[in-house]
């Protein structure tokens, strides 16, 4: 997981856009929650969230079970 970022800094300018990221998918799907997590090695972090639907932040993401697990072993996106 990150350090925390001082403010102003160009980690805290990303956390932001991928926050902003995250609440036009929510909106734009009309979903319950939307989140980015990205890969580290074996694992998917959560970055960013939107709406109660979407895990917490830094939550690990399990690349073999669930609906973001089968997006990433087929690369294809799914509803």
């Amino acid at each position: 997981m990150r350090l925390p970022s001082s403010p102003g800094s160009a980690s805290e300018a990303f956390d932001a856009e991928l926050r902003l990221i995250a609440e036009q998918a929510q909106m734009l799907t009309l979903a319950s929650g939307a989140a980015i997590a990205l890969r580290q090695g074996e694992l998917m972090l959560c970055y960013a969230r939107a709406g109660d639907g979407a895990p917490a932040l830094g939550a690990q993401l399990d690349t073999q079970s669930g609906l973001s697990g089968e997006c990433v072993r087929t690369a294809h996106t799914l509803v």
